[in-house]
């Protein structure tokens, strides 16, 4: 596989972690990239949350398996929404993937991640892209179509087939059959065809009559002659 394409300059760096082992073995592997400046480590005391020390920091590598670690990014974005966050030891969950976005998070690193894919997301970050696994994007982006509001229908598309739901359109902008058979393609005889349709399903004798459905109101009653 490729590897994608990073920054030239180095992205600056901090390490937060409550684990001692987790904090100097991941420092020791980002001081020996190139890639990165590593700006310091440390465990999200409220001294060091507090502090300006992340002032100087592009992008903060962040321990998830912390007690309320969501609560200290939510915390972190607060104090400095330009700095992004990526979060290593993310869980396949569904659930933890989204509580994550929704807290900021803007970089996932799943358990069994590697330094390169640390440091990967992290030049990214820095970039304001997302760089994760497939299986990460798929559950964003689902979530994403989900909370997506439903496309809106045509108001009588229960009613009417999709060709007379295009017509009844163009019928409201006031063009004429052969207008219409012009827009869509087809014959003038096709569209006579058509309205006659859309009339006798709707209840209705004039064409006139059509846009008062549309817009919820009981169609105008003007004699019984028809009009296509």
């Amino acid at each position: 596989m490729k590897t994608p394409a990073v920054p030239d300059c180095q992205v600056k760096v901090f390490v937060l972690s409550d684990v001692l082992l987790y904090r100097e073995g991941l420092s020791r592997q980002l001081e020996k990239d190139r890639r990165v400046h590593l700006v310091g480590a440390g465990p999200p005391t409220p001294e060091l949350v507090s502090t300006l020390e992340f002032a100087r920091t592009d992008v903060i590598i962040m321990d998830l398996s912390m007690h309320d670690s969501l609560g200290i990014v939510r915390s972190l974005r607060e104090r400095r929404p330009e700095v992004r966050v990526v979060a290593f030891a993310v869980s396949d969950l569904r659930e933890d993937i989204v509580a994550c976005a929704r807290a900021g998070i803007c970089g996932y690193i799943p358990r069994d991640g590697t330094i390169e894919d640390i440091i990967m997301t992290a030049l990214h970050a820095a970039r304001g892209e997302l760089y994760c696994s497939p299986k990460f994007a798929a559950f964003l982006l689902e979530q994403v179509a989900r909370a997506a509001p439903a496309p809106s229908q045509h108001p009588l598309a229960g009613r009417l087939t999709v060709r007379e739901c295009e017509i009844v359109s163009l019928m409201q902008r006031g063009l004429s059959n052969k207008e219409i058979g012009r827009g869509l393609g087809i014959s003038d005889a096709t569209v006579k065809n058509h309205v006659h349709n859309i009339l006798e399903k709707l209840s209705v004798r004039r064409r006139s009559q059509v846009p008062a459905l549309l817009s919820g109101q009981p169609p105008a009653t003007d004699g019984d002659h028809s009009s296509i």
